[in-house]
Formats: structure tokens, sequence, C-alpha cells
């Protein structure tokens, strides 16, 4: 049959060479010229070219392979064939013309031929496994899958070589959807050595959602746990598959007997409840602590483990939040019975090891319980004050410094506050903790009147680079700009921002809508509007905020906040009324009216995050 293709090839070759017309002489380098035609798209005049040069040197390589390769751009596979044929006239010990004739006879429709050339030459010449790879490439190429894997197989089985093409074939099986072969592949890799098992770990749990796929994932696994029963590795990634997939009581129970099996002491336990814990999956995290603490109760670790989870667990820790200073709010409070569970485990640590820096942690623990959930302040305060007081060097001090600084300010204590943001400038001179005290300060200076130093110590901030309060420092100094001349509305909004930072919200919201009524039309009513909208949505008045950032738009439609109000309404709609459908409306809309929003990029990033979500639920 092949002695008919070279016959013909000669034919074709001058046939072809007949039609060309030949090159007239240009000015310039031809080639040069049909490289930058072929850059710019234009293939049909680049093909011009090369025709030209290849008729008058056939031989050339380089002219041929362009020439080749602007047919296959162009569909011309007819043409590509000629070419071809030519080379393989010329040196049919080539296996790289064979392999493209292949590809060119899969382009035509004609597998029969392709499927011919690759029986008759994978196996010859001095590099066999070379020859696999060529093939292998052009059946990749054109989607043959099941020929592919034909492929692999006969090379290990004709090249009596087992460890050939593992990698390729895992993939293979992997893009095909089939992850039992894909494991089974994969862990060939390591057990022959070729590969580390952490490699292989991370091929197999990067499969997309193999949750219909688990059972047969975990048996292949156990293919291999039967060759290897001393390898805890192979019984720890069905584990981690199982986890992955959302089976939390199988991947328990797969920790369990990882952990009594290769008598690891525990340690698996705690691995899997922090793994758990990190995946907020905290009912399966609190099982795998007390499992751990019922084997060693002196745990701090795993002690401080359980009770982050019961601090995790209290569904109606926001609504709470969201009354705090309403009589519902401290209602509420009795109920979150994860809470109180949590406190009494922070104290019992705090007590057990209170020269050890885990009662840092958890003096700093209790004390966000007590000011955020609880509504102690004075409670905050102690367990604040014995972080800071005793365990100067920890991580946890300077926190719990600006945590003081918030207490005092809640209790009405500005001086005291102010203090408390200069020693944390005195002591830790990071720019981070400098530029956060320096605008606790700055906002001190507001409530307290001191409108020049307020303005000076925000302007210090907006000249920091790449500063973590620039876009705030910014926001006040426009709206200290703008109502320079109305000292009456700054000591109003000044008493409202207080009021809010006090968690006063339903006081502030009072004296803000107090503010709006007697305000009348003015540019600084946007302001207004905006704190409105801010101080709703912290009493968990969602449709209400919603609706006030809109009046923010339909007031001043290309305001300095509008841009933010339509953030605000729309992270509304994405976080709190799980809306994404009307959240990814407002998020284009912003990118659309608002191109140079200082938002646009985190705003971009949110939006493909969210249209991902919802493209897969539907």
């Amino acid at each position: 049959m092949f002695s008919r293709i070279l016959i013909t090839a000669t034919f074709y070759v001058a046939v072809f060479l007949f039609k060309i017309v030949p090159i007239s002489a240009q000015s310039g380098d031809p080639m040069s010229l049909a490289q930058s035609l072929e850059a710019d798209g234009q293939f049909e005049k680049a093909v011009t070219i090369y025709e030209k040069l290849y008729q008058k040197d056939p031989s050339n390589i380089v002219i041929a392979d362009r020439l080749k390769r602007a047919y296959k751009t162009l569909g011309k596979y007819e043409l590509r064939e000629r070419v071809l044929l030519a080379q393989i006239q010329s040196d049919s010990s080539q296996i790289t013309f064979w392999a493209e004739l292949t590809d060119n006879y899969y382009k035509l429709k004609r597998p029969e031929l392709a499927a011919t050339i690759i029986q008759k030459y994978i196996s010859t010449g001095q590099n066999p496994i070379g020859n696999y790879r060529v093939f292998a490439s052009i059946l990749m190429e054109n989607r043959r899958w099941d020929e592919l894997e034909r492929l692999y197989k006969s090379a290990r089985k004709t090249l009596r070589n087992e460890k050939l093409f593992i990698a390729e074939m895992a993939n293979l099986q992997q893009y095909r959807g089939d992850y039992h072969a894909a494991t089974l592949e994969f862990l060939s890799f390591w057990s022959y050595g070729m590969g580390t098992f952490d490699y292989v770990r991370q091929q197999i749990l990067q499969f997309g959602d193999v949750s219909a796929d688990l059972d047969t994932i975990v048996n292949a696994v156990k293919i291999y746990i039967q060759q290897l029963p001393k390898e805890p590795k192979l019984l720890k990634l069905i584990g981690e598959l199982q986890f992955k997939t959302g089976r939390m009581d199988a991947a328990f129970a797969t920790t369990i007997q990882l952990d009594e099996q290769f008598q690891k002491q525990g340690t698996e336990f705690l691995a899997f409840a922090d793994m758990a814990f990190g995946a907020q999956r905290y009912t399966i995290a609190e099982k795998a602590y007390k499992s751990f603490l019922n084997q060693y109760p002196n745990a701090p670790q795993a002690e401080m483990g359980l009770a982050r989870c019961w601090e995790n667990q209290d569904v109606r820790t926001s609504e709470v939040k969201a009354f705090q200073d309403t009589s519902l709010g401290q209602a509420m409070v009795a109920e979150l019975r994860y809470t109180n569970q949590a406190i009494e485990v922070y104290k019992n640590i705090a007590e057990k090891y209170k020269n050890l820096e885990w009662a840092a942690e958890a003096h700093f623990r209790l004390g966000e319980i007590y000011l955020n959930r609880m509504f102690d302040v004075d409670e905050a305060i102690r367990h604040y004050e014995a972080v800071y007081r005793n365990f100067a060097k920890n991580n946890f001090a300077i926190e719990s410094l600006f945590r003081l600084g918030e207490c005092h300010l809640i209790r009405g204590e500005i001086d005291n506050s102010a203090q408390r943001y200069k020693e944390a400038m005195r002591i830790n001179r990071t720019p981070i903790y400098l530029e956060r005290a320096e605008f606790a300060l700055a906002k001190i200076d507001f409530y307290n009147g001191h409108i020049d130093t307020c303005y000076k110590r925000m302007q210090s901030l907006a000249k920091v680079p790449n500063g973590l309060y620039v876009n705030d420092a910014l926001s006040f100094i426009l709206l200290l700009q703008e109502s320079k001349k109305n000292l009456s509305f700054q000591k109003a909004i000044a008493k409202s921002d207080l009021l809010a930072e006090q968690r006063k919200y339903t006081e502030a919201l009072r004296e803000l809508n107090h503010i709006s009524e007697t305000l009348g039309e003015s540019r600084l009513k946007e302001w207004i509007l905006m704190r409105i909208g801010i101080t709703h949505e912290r009493l968990g008045q969602y449709n209400e905020a919603v609706s006030t950032f809109y009046q923010v738009l339909t007031a001043e439609p290309q305001g300095i906040q509008a841009d933010l109000a339509l953030k605000k309404a729309a992270e509304i709609y994405d976080y709190k009324l799980n809306r994404p459908d009307r959240a990814i409306q407002l998020y284009r809309q912003l990118l659309v009216k608002f191109p140079k929003s200082i938002y646009q990029n985190e705003i971009r990033k949110r939006l493909r995050l969210v249209e991902q979500a919802l493209g897969g639920q539907s």
C-alpha cells in the first residue's frame, strides 16, 4: 500500500511544482515578509510567498515546515499532504513526516489510513519509545482517546515495560472521567518510585467533583493497601477523599482506624479535628477533639480547638449582634448555649495553663466573646488586661491593647481610649499598627470637636503609600471639606458616629434621622444617607438598608459616595439576603457606571466568585 503512496507522491510533487509560478524578483526578504503576514493573520498572502519559496527550494526544511503549518491553519489538508508525500519520498526514515501525515489523514476524515501508518511505523527505528510519544501526541491532538489508550498499553506490552507512560495514562483517564483507572495509574507511578507520594496524593485530590465516583476511587486505593498493608499514607488518602466529598462520618471512621492501626497516639484525631475546624465543619471537629481529649485530657491545643468549635456553632450569633443594644438582644444572649460552653472551657484553660501562652489566647477569646456577644464591657476589659499585663510579648497583647481602646470608647471614657492608642504607638512601631492607632485617634479628635487635628491626622494617613486607611481617610477629608461651613452638622454627625462606635445603633439611627430631617436639600445629604444605610445594616434591617443606599444613588447619581452605596447594596444581597442573582446585577452595574471606582478590582474578583457559585447551582 505504501509503495503506492510513494509512487503517488512522485506524481503529486511533479504536478504541484509545475503549477507554481516561478518566484518573481522582490525587494527585501520574502521569508521575513511571509512570517510578518502570518503573524498578522494574513495566512493566504503568506501561503502565496511560501509556495514560491518552496518551488524554488523544495529541500529547504524550514520553508517546507512553514508551508505545511500555513496549510494546516487554513484547512488545506490536500495541499499539506502533497508536501508531506514529497518529504517522505526524499527521506522515508523520518518518523516525524509519517506522524504529520497521520495527523493529516485524521483531519481529512480518513482514520483507516492514519491507523495503518501508526501500526506500520510505531516500532521502527532506533528509538521506539520516541516513536510512541510522537504518535501519542498526534492522537491526543485529534482527541482519539480510545486509540491513545490502546497505544499506551501496546507500548508497555511490546517493549515489556509496565512503567511506560504511567503519568500520561493517568492524565488521560482523569480527562475521560475514569477516576478508578486514573487512581491506579497515579499510585503505580508512586509504587514504581517514579514520583513522591505527596505529588500523587495531590493529583488524586485535585480530581474534579468525584462525589459520585468516590467508592470506585477508594476501591482503587484499597487495591494498593492490600499490596502495602503497612503504609499509613494510603489509608490517610482515603480519609482525605471522604472528607473532600463531604462524607464526614466516614472520614472520621477512617481517622479512627488510621490512629489505632498505626498507633499514632491520637495525632490523627488532632490533625483531622484541625482540618475539620478549618473547613468550618464544627460538629465533626467537636467530635474529633472530644475523642482526642478522652485519651489525653490535658491537651491545651485540643481544649482550645473544642472551645473554638463551640464559639462558632451558635447560629444566632449574627442575629444577636444585630439587636445588641435592645432588650431583645439581651434576652437572646441567654440562648447562646454553645458560647456559654466555650466560656467555661476558655476559663478552664486560662486557669490550668495560667503561665503558658495558651492562657493568653484563652483570655483573648473570652474578651472577644464578652465584648461582641455578651455586651459585658467590664468583663471584656478584665480579660484583655490579663493578656496585655501578663503576656506582653505574645501576639495577642497588641490586639488586646487595641480592644481596650475600643472598650473605653464604648464606656464613654474617650480620654482613656486615646491613651490606649497612644500606648500602642509607643510599644509597637510596625506600620500597620501605627496607621491603625492614628486612624482611631483621628476619629477621637472628631468626636471631641478637634476638627483641625482630625483633619491633619487624616491627611497624613491619606499620604501613606498602599496604606490600609487611605480610602477611609480620603472619605473623611471630603466630608470635613464639604461641611467646613456647617459646624452644627459636624457636631451632630460626630455625635451619631460616636453612638455607632459605642454600638448604640438604635440611638445613632434616631440621631441620623433627625439630622436628615433638619438638613433639607443639601450636598451633605448623601453622607447622612450612607450612615443611615450602614446603621440599618448593623441592626439587621437589610431591606431598609438597601432602600437607603438606593436613595444615595437617586439623590447623587455621580456623588462621592455613589459607588460605595451601590457596593454596599450589592453586598447585602450577596451576603445577607442570599440573592446572588440580584448581587450580580448590582456588581455589574457598578463596574459599568463607575469604571474609575477604587472598588473595581475588589468587585471583579467577587463577581467572578458569585457567578461561578451560581453557575454551579444551576
